[in-house]
């Protein structure tokens, strides 16, 4: 059993994850990491209490995994989001505002979730290449 540990900065979802309203969150994947096992690892999600990676924990609660989706973000040369998929299918517009939803984005939307997920993925490594198209490994994590 491992707990893995996610801090939260993303303002509108921080109230819904401490109402329980918003249940998941969608974090860059290195590969060469064992998967989280949803059958018995923990997710502690906390806040931080000042400035992040330079201030003490605030708020913070852990839950057990319910599910981990592999997921996948490509982007085009120029930087512009193409697809998304999970467990290797792609996901439709309609399927991404829910996801988007479910996550606490706002807008909740295709585009508001790019808009994210883009700024979350600044400076990470881009591991692979398909068609043209850089990926992003993402993990979905529901608790």
């Amino acid at each position: 059993m491992k707990n893995w540990y996610k801090p939260l900065t993303y303002q509108p979802k921080i109230e819904a994850v401490k109402a329980g309203t918003c249940r998941q969150t969608i974090r860059y994947w290195n590969p060469k990491q064992p998967l989280p096992n949803p059958e018995e690892d923990t997710i502690t999600i906390f806040t931080w209490s000042g400035k992040p990676y330079r201030s003490p924990w605030g708020w913070r609660c852990t839950y057990y995994l319910e599910d981990i989706l592999p997921a996948a973000l490509y982007v085009t040369e120029a930087g512009i989001p193409d697809t998304f998929t999970i467990w290797d299918m792609l996901v439709d517009d309609e399927d991404l505002d829910d996801l988007a939803l479910d996550d606490g984005i706002s807008p909740p939307t295709k585009e508001g979730l790019f808009d994210v997920l883009l700024g979350m993925l600044k400076g990470k490594p881009i591991l692979n290449e398909i068609f043209g198209n850089t990926y992003y490994p993402l993990l979905i994590w529901k608790w």
